[in-house]
């Protein structure tokens, strides 16, 4: 890993932590153990920067997805092990890391729309391949179910109300993923997602 990817992994790590607004530049170049100005060297500004590290991790993401896909033998394994890689992202996230994106930085979250759009119609497609390998039930549309999942993902991020549960982002995705997984399954899935559950304790 060169410095400049070094960089933007500790930026992205420093921005998810604590919020975009808070963490300065100079706080990067010290948690990246370079000088500042070797930081204005490799990234022009603090947007510059902001922007590269969450287009770098969202790359990063998008390859770790395809290459699950790859090495999934059906849907519900495939689902089940997105599900844990978007966990391992989002443990210790900031609620202001959301709130920062949508606030400071619109051409961001316009990405993120066209992103979660893909995702839909993936998704959609995971859904309808379960159906036909019978972990799935059959008697609901995958187009709403898929639209009403990562719109409730979207809330989940927008909304400063659960933070205030006393509970962790972890925790209320962790909820939400379960009460919906078995709002869909089969028996035959049911089965298989509650011997998931036991490998995978959390």
């Amino acid at each position: 890993m060169d410095i400049k990817q070094r960089v933007l992994e500790k930026t992205y790590e420093l921005l998810s932590q604590y919020g975009i607004s808070s963490v300065t530049m100079d706080y990067i170049s010290r948690n990246c153990g370079i000088s500042k100005r070797t930081l204005y060297e490799l990234f022009e500004d603090k947007n510059t920067l902001v922007i590269s590290a969450i287009i770098y991790k969202n790359e990063l993401q998008r390859e770790l997805i395809n290459q699950i896909e790859k090495d999934s033998s059906n849907n519900l394994e495939l689902l089940l092990k997105i599900y844990l890689s978007i966990r391992d992202s989002i443990i210790g996230l900031c609620p202001a890391f959301f709130i920062d994106m949508e606030r400071l930085y619109p051409e961001i979250e316009s990405q993120y729309k066209t992103v979660r759009n893909d995702n839909i119609l993936r998704f959609k497609d995971m859904l309808e391949g379960g159906v036909a390998e019978g972990v799935f039930r059959t008697d609901f549309d995958s187009q709403i179910v898929a639209n009403l999942y990562f719109n409730d993902i979207q809330s989940m991020k927008k909304s400063s109300n659960i933070f205030q549960w006393n509970h962790s982002f972890i925790e209320v995705y962790d909820t939400f993923f379960d009460c919906f997984i078995r709002g869909v399954l089969s028996v035959k899935g049911l089965e298989i997602y509650n011997e998931f559950i036991k490998r995978n304790k959390r």
